[in-house]
C-alpha cells in the first residue's frame, strides 16, 4: 500500500524514527490509521494498532503488515478478565441503576430518624449520585485533552482533514473551542462542504431513544431505513418493557430490579432517570407493541436504505456526504450555584457527529446558536 505523506504525516515519520516516545494529536479525517500505517512501515518491530470497534479493527489487519496485531480496546481488556466474569456481558458492560447497585451492595433501609427511612434504593440512588459527581469532575479535569495526561519525548499533530472541506472545519473548530483546544482545523480545500442540509443520508443521535423515534417517523414517511448495527439492543429493551408491563421483572441492565413499568414511569421522572425520560414517553405514546412490529419491518440494508439512522457512538470512525444531527443532547448543565457549564462528554460527542459529515451537515439550531456556528438550510450541492 502506498500513501504520499503530507508534511505533518512526514514530521511524525521523522520522529517515530528517533526511537523516542512520541505522541500524535490528531483531528477528524486526518489520516490517523493512514500515519500509523505509514509508522509501521518505517520500522520491523512488531506493534499493536487499537481501534473503538471491530469493523474498524477487521480492516485495518488487512492494511496493516502481518506483525501489527490489529484489536479493538474492549478485546484487549477483556483477554485480562477471568472466564467468570466475562461470560456476563451485563455485568460487565450493562448500566448501572439504583436496584441494581442496592441488590449489588446488599444495601438494607436506613432508619434516619422517627419520621424519615431511607429505602435501600434511595440509598443506592444517593450512593450513585455521589460516584457519578465525582466523575463529572474528574471528566472535567481532563476534558481539555485526554493525550495531555500522558508525556512523551516527542509530539505531532495532524490538523489537516481530508473529509471535509473548511466550513466544516471551522464548525468543528468552535465545539473543540469550549474545551480548551486551541489548536484549528484545517480543511480540504478540494472538497466543498456547508453547514446546512435538506436530505441528509444519515441522521446521528445520541441515544437509542432518539433511534426509536426517528425510525418510527420515517418509516411513516415511507422511508427505507437502515440502523447502524442492528435493531437488536433496541428491541431486547422493548420486549423488556412488555415484560415488565406483565408484571415479569427483566434482567436488562436498563430496567433490573423493578417490579413492574409504573416503577419504571415513575422512575424516569426523577433526576436520575433522565436517560430513560424519552424512551419511556415513546412507549407510553406508541406502545411497546406497535414500537416493535415497526422495527422489525426494517429490513432494509444499507446500500439499499434511503435513510440511515444510527447512535453516535455507532457511527465514530464511519463517514457520509451529507449528515444531520438530532436534537437529544444534554450539551449544558446547571450546577449548585446555578450556573451554566458544558458537559464535556456531550461535546465531544457532538464534535464526533459533526465531523461524520463530508458534504453537508445540518446541526439543531438550538446547538449551533449555543456554538455561534452560522448554518443555511440550502438545497444541497451536487455529488
Amino acid at each position: 500500500m502506498t500513501i504520499k505523506p503530507t508534511n505533518e504525516q512526514h514530521r511524525a515519520v521523522e520522529l517515530f524514527n528517533t526511537g523516542a516516545t512520541l505522541k500524535i494529536n490528531a483531528f477528524a479525517g486526518t489520516g490517523k490509521t493512514a500515519t500509523l500505517i505509514l509508522l509501521a512501515h518505517a520500522t520491523s518491530d512488531s506493534g499493536m494498532y487499537l481501534a473503538f470497534n471491530r469493523a474498524l479493527a477487521k480492516e485495518a489487519r488487512s492494511k496493516f503488515p502481518c506483525r501489527v496485531q490489529c484489536k479493538t480496546t474492549h478485546s484487549l481488556a477483556c483477554n485480562s478478565i477471568p472466564d467468570c466474569y466475562r461470560k456476563n456481558k451485563d455485568k460487565m458492560f450493562g448500566a448501572m441503576n439504583s436496584n441494581r447497585a442496592a441488590r449489588v451492595l446488599n444495601l438494607k433501609p436506613l432508619e434516619c430518624s422517627e419520621e424519615m427511612t431511607l429505602t435501600a434504593r434511595q440509598l443506592a440512588s444517593l450512593t450513585l449520585g455521589t460516584l457519578r459527581q465525582y466523575q463529572q469532575i474528574y471528566e472535567w479535569r481532563g476534558a481539555v485533552n485526554a493525550m495531555e495526561r500522558v508525556h512523551t519525548d516527542s509530539e505531532s499533530a495532524l490538523t489537516q482533514s481530508f473529509r471535509f472541506g473548511q466550513p466544516i472545519a471551522d464548525a468543528a473548530s468552535r465545539i473543540l473551542d469550549v474545551l480548551g483546544e486551541r489548536k484549528r482545523i484545517t480543511g480540504n480545500p478540494a472538497v466543498a462542504s456547508q453547514l446546512g442540509c435538506s436530505r441528509p443520508d444519515v441522521i446521528l443521535c445520541r441515544t437509542n431513544a432518539g433511534v426509536i423515534d426517528c425510525t418510527i417517523r420515517a418509516l411513516n414517511a415511507g422511508e427505507r431505513v437502515h440502523v447502524v448495527g442492528g435493531s437488536g439492543e433496541i428491541l431486547r429493551l422493548l420486549n423488556c418493557a412488555a415484560r415488565l408491563k406483565a408484571g415479569i421483572k427483566v434482567d436488562h441492565p436498563e430496567l433490573f430490579g423493578f417490579d413492574d413499568w409504573s416503577e419504571v414511569v415513575e422512575y424516569a421522572l426523577s433526576d436520575e432517570g433522565a436517560g430513560l425520560r424519552t424512551f419511556v414517553t415513546l412507549v407510553e405514546d406508541y406502545g411497546e407493541q406497535f414500537l416493535i412490529d415497526s422495527l422489525t419491518r426494517m429490513n432494509a440494508s444499507e446500500h439499499d436504505a434511503t435513510l440511515i439512522l444510527s447512535t453516535v457512538h455507532k457511527a465514530k470512525g464511519r463517514q457520509w456526504n451529507h449528515v444531520q444531527v438530532l436534537n437529544d443532547f444534554s450539551i449544558t448543565s446547571k450546577s449548585r450555584n446555578g450556573k451554566t457549564t458544558y458537559n464535556p462528554a456531550e461535546v465531544r460527542l457532538l464534535y464526533v457527529a459533526l465531523t461524520r459529515a463530508r458534504l453537508t451537515v445540518q446541526l439543531p439550531q438550538t446547538l449551533a446558536d449555543k456554538f455561534g456556528i452560522d448554518q443555511t438550510p440550502n438545497e444541497l450541492p451536487p455529488g
